[in-house]
């Protein structure tokens, strides 16, 4: 117990939420959970306001709002990920394919400060020909740009986080955190 922690709220469930975040008025709150939905709630009510089942008998491993409060993106348990619509949890492209090979899992889904671009982590077990990327995926089209980024050849990333600016992504890997430049895809820190 720590005496200095108020809890506000608790939601009482049979699942696990793998991710949450608030957006960005600080409204909403969304959450993606091992049952396989996303669900967005209000967070001074926490009511569930909508609610989507992304993956019928899997997993949202990620979740995130973008900057500027228009979509919501799913990393999911099957090497996919999606982006909805956060008025109402419409898919805008259908489920998008993150597959980099066996074992692959998406760890975090993250937007870019102009909410035109999705990083998606993508980790993987073993060593089987592939390794791991950090995708980058359009919001407009759902298409990736360019090839996935991979520094150092690792096997999993685990995160992401664009600079200010969106120039810049900060990818967290298996043993050391690399900053790459986006656009001419070169590692400049390791």
């Amino acid at each position: 117990n720590n005496p200095n922690f108020q809890n506000e709220w608790t939601l009482n469930s049979n699942s696990d939420y793998h991710d949450v975040e608030y957006s960005p008025s600080g409204e909403f709150i969304v959450t993606g959970s091992e049952d396989g939905f996303v669900r967005v709630w209000n967070a001074t009510t926490h009511i569930n306001i909508r609610s989507a089942n992304a993956i019928p008998g899997g997993e949202v491993t990620s979740v995130a709002f973008s900057p500027d409060g228009q979509y919501v993106a799913a990393g999911l348990d099957d090497d996919t990920m999606n982006i909805y619509y956060a008025t109402n949890l419409t898919s805008i492209h259908g489920t998008i394919s993150v597959d980099v090979g066996s074992g692959d899992y998406v760890n975090d889904v993250e937007f870019s400060p102009d909410s035109s671009l999705v990083a998606v982590s993508i980790g993987r077990s073993g060593n089987g020909g592939t390794n791991g990327e950090v995708k980058l995926i359009k919001v407009l089209d759902g298409a990736q740009v360019g090839n996935g980024i991979n520094p150092n050849g690792e096997d999993r990333f685990y995160a992401s986080s664009f600079s200010p600016d969106g120039e810049l992504l900060a990818v967290a890997g298996n043993g050391d955190y690399y900053i790459v430049n986006i656009t001419s895809r070169t590692t400049v820190h390791s």
